[in-house]
Parts: structure tokens; C-alpha cells; sequence
């Protein structure tokens, strides 16, 4: 063997080396693509589930709050009917005041003057007076009714 053909073998063996070596680094390159990839195609499944259970739940939120709506526009309507049934009684309620209010007064005056003798005795004098406040409501209910007799 000639000088020429030791140094070509000698250039193969170190070609075929680098080969060798090229392709184990390609093999593993190869190798985690494969599991990325099945990795890629596990998160994309999880994906497709999650959106799948969100579109689930927003389909159910929207039944959801139609059927509170629903029931809140039924409450509502039934809150405006009793307030008007209550305005109407309140209203009866102060005729009614006013009412026994006037005869309690009459009764009065004509029981004094029958007992005094009095045949001209001032109905003004039986008119019904505020009691002396200090200015603040004595409790909650109190504040809560003035506070009702001032929307009127």
C-alpha cells in the first residue's frame, strides 16, 4: 500500500467518525422532538378540554342568570303591587286617624263643657300638640318614620 492509499482511508475512517457522531446527536435531537412533540399533544388536548368546560360553564351562567331574572323581575313586580296596596291602606290609615282624631276632640270639648258649665268653650284649645322633643329622634323606628313622613 502506497503512502496515497493510507492517507485516504485515514480521511474516510475520520469522515465516517464524524458521521458516526453527527448522526448519534441527531438521533437524540429526533428523539426529544418525538417527546415534545407528544408532550405539544397532551397540552393541546388539556387545552381543548378546558376550553370545552368553559364554554359549558358560560352556557350555564347564561341560564343561570336568566332564570334570576326572571325570578328578581317577579319580585319586583310583586314589591310595586304591595307598595301600592300599602300606600292605599297608609292613606285609609290617615283618614281613619284623622277621623277618630276629630271625634276624640269633640268629645272632649263637649265633656268639659257639659262639666263646666260652659256653653262656649274653644275647640282649638283640644287640637292635638307635638310632645316637646329635644330635636333628635328618641330611636330608630322613630327616625325611620319621620324619615317615611317626609318622602310623602
Amino acid at each position: 500500500m502506497d503512502e496515497f492509499q493510507v492517507g485516504l482511508e485515514i480521511f474516510l475512517s475520520v469522515l465516517l467518525t464524524v458521521s458516526i457522531t453527527y448522526s448519534m446527536y441527531l438521533g437524540r435531537s429526533l428523539a426529544t422532538l418525538r417527546r415534545d412533540r407528544a408532550a405539544l399533544a397532551d397540552l393541546i388536548a388539556s387545552l381543548q378540554d378546558s376550553s370545552r368546560q368553559a364554554e359549558e360553564g358560560i352556557e350555564q351562567l347564561h341560564r343561570s342568570g336568566d332564570s334570576v331574572g326572571r325570578q328578581l323581575g317577579k319580585l319586583i313586580d310583586q314589591a310595586r303591587l304591595l307598595r301600592s296596596e300599602l300606600a292605599t291602606m297608609t292613606e285609609k290609615g290617615e283618614a281613619v286617624s284623622d277621623r277618630l282624631d276629630r271625634a276624640l276632640r269633640a268629645g272632649k270639648y263637649l265633656a268639659d263643657a257639659v262639666e263646666n258649665g260652659k256653653e262656649q268653650a274653644s275647640p282649638a284649645a283640644y287640637e292635638w300638640q307635638p310632645p316637646p322633643s329635644s330635636g333628635k329622634p328618641r330611636s330608630l323606628a322613630e327616625r325611620d318614620l319621620l324619615r317615611a313622613l317626609k318622602m310623602k
